[in-house]
């Protein structure tokens, strides 16, 4: 197999910043090998995820020991690194969800620059016949990306990881009109790998020292994997970073759809795992509770539709009444009486709601079918 498609693998049981540093340095030079790829005068972008405006110690974000690690990596090839994402939902300056994040402090020690996708330059890209609006950064200003995701599961895609956090390319709203346009999971996360096809990071390293296990992406469990995966091949690591979740690899669509278009290997049974450690642990997480209604094709969903769904809910005594849940649903599903009420006539459960909220109140809600069938 060529070395393009090996997972890395590092297992660490905190962010102790020395263990940390030496970690990501000794995956990302097994990544690199002696290849020039990082270069000095080059502009690399540094891309974690920064899903919302949560302390570290939530595992919704990248963790900033890991995007610290990252950075100092590139500074030492003679790189100028840039840090950047775009939320889902703003509230209020973007400066806050560097603060909560601990992003901002990563860029005051290394003198990295922090960038707004949503305010500097937008380029079109073409790819499986879509046309995605994305940061300049990403197609021109800079000359390659490295890819942080964390390890999370998520009520629509099952998993997010390496391709998934790519959708973070796109400014602010952009992101909504995807949920609009694809409204089946299965066509979302087909979005998804084209987008991942055509921004192509040149190294992802997954950050799976704590992850969010559960009803994810920001009000699942913290649980502690203790592991760093790292590739020149995103597929390969979510392949693997599923199997540590305790998924079946290809259960997962983006899984799926990236292997069926070629963009990696048939099966987890192929994905190699080398490096320092040579094996990581495969757990068994609590998954998300509509794992098994993305599994169903869609004609018996829509037989059992009434009957059987899993819908977002609200927990009023976490609830603030802020309003970023309606403003950031795709199909105006959300109205605000003190609390928002869900028109699920309307609602596509794509969890954007669950996404946006700081407080994370958006809660899961479950038929008596579904409480009985999963």
């Amino acid at each position: 197999m060529s070395r393009d498609h090996v997972v890395f693998a590092a297992a660490l049981s905190d962010y102790n910043s020395s263990a940390v540093e030496q970690a990501v340095a000794d995956l990302l030079e097994e990544c690199l090998r002696e290849e020039d790829l990082i270069r000095p005068g080059m502009t690399v972008l540094i891309k974690p995820n920064m899903l919302s405006d949560r302390t570290p110690e939530s595992a919704v974000t990248t963790h900033p020991a890991i995007l610290e690690a990252a950075v100092r990596f590139v500074q030492r090839r003679g790189a100028k690194a840039v840090i950047g994402d775009s939320p889902p939902q703003l509230r209020g300056s973007i400066r806050r969800f560097w603060e909560k994040t601990g992003f901002l402090g990563v860029a005051e020690r290394t003198g990295a620059e922090l960038v707004r996708f949503e305010t500097d330059g937008i380029a079109e890209i073409v790819s499986g016949g879509y046309r995605f609006h994305v940061s300049q950064w990403v197609t021109r200003k800079a000359d390659l990306i490295v890819n942080l995701p964390k390890l999370k599961t998520h009520n629509l895609t099952l998993l997010t990881g390496a391709v998934k956090n790519m959708f973070g390319c796109l400014p602010g709203g952009e992101k909504t009109n995807w949920h609009r346009f694809a409204l089946h999971p299965d066509d979302f996360a087909r979005v998804l790998v084209e987008l991942y096809r055509v921004t192509r990071p040149a190294i992802t390293l997954l950050d799976g020292i704590t992850a969010m296990a559960g009803n994810g992406p920001a009000n699942g469990e913290v649980v502690h994997p203790g592991v760093l995966l790292a590739s020149r091949d995103g597929l390969a690591v979510d392949l693997a970073a599923a199997a540590v979740l305790g998924f079946r690899p290809l259960e997962i669509a983006t899984n799926r759809i990236g292997v069926e278009l070629g963009l990696g290997h048939a099966g987890f049974e192929r994905v190699d795992v080398g490096g320092k450690v040579g094996t990581f642990p495969l757990g068994r997480y609590p998954l998300p509770s509509n794992r098994m209604l993305r599994q169903l094709p869609r004609p018996l969903l829509r037989f059992f539709g009434k009957q059987l769904w899993i819908h977002p809910g609200v927990d009023a005594k976490k609830c603030t009444g802020c309003g970023i849940c309606a403003r950031g649903c795709p199909m105006g599903a959300i109205s605000m009486h003190g609390l928002p009420r869900f028109r699920y006539d309307l609602c596509i459960d794509c969890w954007c709601c669950a996404e946006s909220c700081p407080e994370g109140a958006i809660i899961v809600r479950r038929s008596w079918f579904a409480r009985i069938a999963t």
